[in-house]
């Protein structure tokens, strides 16, 4: 897993343990020991410098890259944690689970109790258009299971799925918005993109 920041002055990667790069030297800006769990999705907060992390151990953990502390981890999860997300213009991470659960948290009250559902397979990584009122979620399926992954909307004020989004042979393994957010595309292991 590899985040760049909105400005493009710090670039992390996950895996056992996150690091934070300087993309112009090279130099380590900060370092996060996480051995107990992977760290399968990272993504930077608007401010660049706050830095969201799933890991499979079902927790979802907030470090202060400036600071190089933890702030906090967010638990309530009960399986593995497989992506996570800043929602724009909000003090709210999102973050999906294996079993197929989508939790909302709000930073400040550090709490997790809302939660959206739709997601029929494995959630391998969810986006928010511009602005924070749409998330998409891409569902990675397993090989042998023969299934196809699909691309799951929500409307983020009202928590309800607005449509999913087929036509993949396999899992999907990525998605983004454009920047005006009016099209969406996506990449799976079936070698497509679709847009």
């Amino acid at each position: 897993m590899i985040e760049f920041n909105n400005n493009g002055t710090r670039v992390a990667t996950g895996g056992f343990g996150v690091s934070v790069h300087d993309p112009k030297n090279g130099n380590v800006l900060a370092s996060f020991d996480n051995s107990k769990s992977v760290i399968r999705d990272l993504d930077f907060h608007s401010d660049n410098i706050h830095l969201v992390g799933a890991g499979e151990e079902q927790e979802v953990y907030l470090w202060n890259t400036e600071k190089r502390n933890l702030v906090r981890s967010f638990t309530g999860h009960t399986s593995r944690v497989q992506a996570a997300a800043y929602r724009p213009g909000w003090k709210q991470i999102v973050s999906a689970e294996e079993n197929s659960l989508v939790r909302i948290w709000d930073i400040a009250r550090d709490q997790g109790g809302e939660f959206f559902e739709g997601v029929k397979n494995y959630p391998s990584e969810m986006v928010f258009a511009p602005g924070g009122k749409l998330l998409a979620a891409s569902e990675w399926i397993p090989w042998e299971t023969g299934h196809a992954g699909g691309v799951q909307l929500w409307d983020t004020e009202t928590k309800e799925p607005l449509m999913r989004l087929d036509g993949h042979e396999a899992g999907v393994a990525g998605i983004a918005f454009s920047h005006d957010g009016s099209q969406l595309v996506s990449a799976s292991y079936d070698n497509r993109l679709l847009l």
